[in-house]
């Protein structure tokens, strides 16, 4: 199986200065990248780790998230969904930024105090929708403030 990541910002110390150089196709493992920096084009071996998860499916409490902690790619669904006992506070320290793609849907159904998806996942930049939930990719239904 290939994993390719697009897009992914890395900071990266050149000579005493730090250059954001912009990964645009990576496998699991090295990858070269350049970037220019002044008038000169510099060329660097930077390492991408993916964690790949399988189909998940988190209900009841906001600490079962946790589960998602470590995923970088979910291959298949992600569906959050029966979480009633939240308050508005509970997921304001909750954060999953190493997910940037889901493979299938992302499904938030009866979630209480989730006030924003960019704070979860701040870095999720794709839903494939290879599996549709009812013809959707992104599914929100019954999402209490």
């Amino acid at each position: 199986m290939e994993i390719r990541i697009e897009n992914i910002y890395v900071p990266t110390q050149f000579r005493g200065h730090t250059v954001k150089v912009k990964v645009t196709a990576a496998k699991n493992g090295r990858a070269q990248v350049c970037a220019p920096l002044g008038h000169s084009l510099i060329c660097v071996c930077v390492c991408v780790y993916v964690t790949v998860c399988s189909s998940m499916r988190i209900t009841s409490h906001v600490n079962n998230l946790r589960v998602l902690r470590n995923c970088t790619v979910i291959e298949g669904y992600l569906a959050i969904i029966l979480i009633e006992n939240a308050k508005p506070g509970d997921f304001d320290a909750v954060s999953f930024p190493h997910l940037r793609e889901i493979g299938s849907y992302l499904l938030l159904y009866r979630i209480y105090g989730l006030r924003t998806l960019a704070r979860l996942f701040p870095n999720l930049a794709v839903i494939r929708g290879q599996l549709l939930f009812f013809n959707y990719a992104l599914v929100g239904h019954l999402l209490h403030f």
